[in-house]
């Protein structure tokens, strides 16, 4: 049976764990030493005009894109002087989809800036800056962050704004038990509202966890509140990379001939079935840490 487990804080919850949030994400009362694994600044990048990639303090971040030739449509990223607390903000956008299509063409628009990989055996506090720019109200689902385990599966983790709620957002999880087809049941963590034009702040902690395996996973997440979370799931997140996953997560299915990767990556950006909606994203002071303080895009 699929592990389901959702605790999605209301006031009083919020306050009767708020010391036991404190003690496991905050640390309140003591020095702790953060380790930041992957930090954008926005500071001095540059932004290479043929490949996309960006590159800040000599370490480069790729970036990728669904169509070849790219199309006209999907920009490369940019910098246009839009900033969040003096950080300067990089732009990822997806024009409305246009004509002809690529040469290759799966149905979907996509620009992403690769952010950093890890080993999913260890858990992670992600932090970020995003706005909705120029953004369309959605015809279906957009993603614009995801933790990617590998061809061919969803990712097990990701960011969605939602079609016909006027912006609500959710985290969706998906593991091997739910399926890795796209197409499969996601479980579904409700975040808040991403309005356009308002500047939203996510610190997404999550701690992977295998089907079977001892223990349990959580992904918590903070959204413009730093001060506590709106949300604290536990089960299981993400693919065991021993063995295939079912395409709906029910014995007997189809599997992919591929298995899941032994590592996550990290991506930003909007990606999503051709629409006719303009969907303009900024992304400003990303870092990857080992604690909630050195993830916090506030700092």
């Amino acid at each position: 049976m699929m592990n389901r487990s959702k605790r999605i804080l209301g006031a009083a919850g919020v306050v009767a764990a708020a010391a036991l949030f404190a003690a496991a994400h905050s640390r309140a009362g003591t020095v702790c030493i953060s380790t930041i694994y992957a930090h954008i600044t926005g500071r001095g990048d540059t932004i290479d005009r043929t490949t996309g990639n960006l590159t800040e303090s000599g370490k480069s971040f790729a970036y990728i894109f669904k169509g070849s030739p790219r199309p006209s449509w999907v920009l490369l990223p940019y910098q246009d002087g839009t900033t969040w607390n003096g950080y300067p903000a990089i732009g990822l956008e997806v024009q409305p989809t246009g004509s002809p299509l690529p040469t290759t063409d799966d149905g979907t628009d996509k620009v992403n800036l690769t952010i950093a990989q890890f080993p999913i055996s260890q858990d992670r506090y992600y932090g970020f800056a995003m706005k909705l720019g120029n953004f369309g109200s959605p015809n279906q689902e957009i993603l614009v962050a995801q933790w990617w385990q590998g061809v061919p599966y969803s990712p097990p983790m990701s960011l969605h704004i939602i079609p016909g709620t006027n912006f609500l957002c959710e985290m969706q999880v998906r593991n091997n038990n739910t399926g890795g087809n796209p197409n499969a049941p996601a479980i579904h963590i409700p975040v808040g509202s991403c309005m356009p034009g308002d500047w939203q702040t996510f610190v997404v902690y999550t701690r992977p966890h295998y089907v079977g395996s001892p223990g349990t996973g959580e992904v918590t997440v903070w959204h413009n509140d730093m001060s506590k979370p709106v949300a604290d799931w536990t089960g299981d997140v993400g693919y065991d990379p021993s063995v295939p996953v079912n395409t709906n997560g029910t014995p007997g299915q189809p599997q992919s001939p591929n298995l899941p990767a032994s590592s996550w990556t990290m991506y930003f950006g909007p990606y999503g079935d051709h629409d006719t909606i303009n969907r303009q994203t900024y992304f400003a002071n990303i870092a990857v840490a080992s604690t909630m303080q050195g993830a916090n895009p506030n700092q």
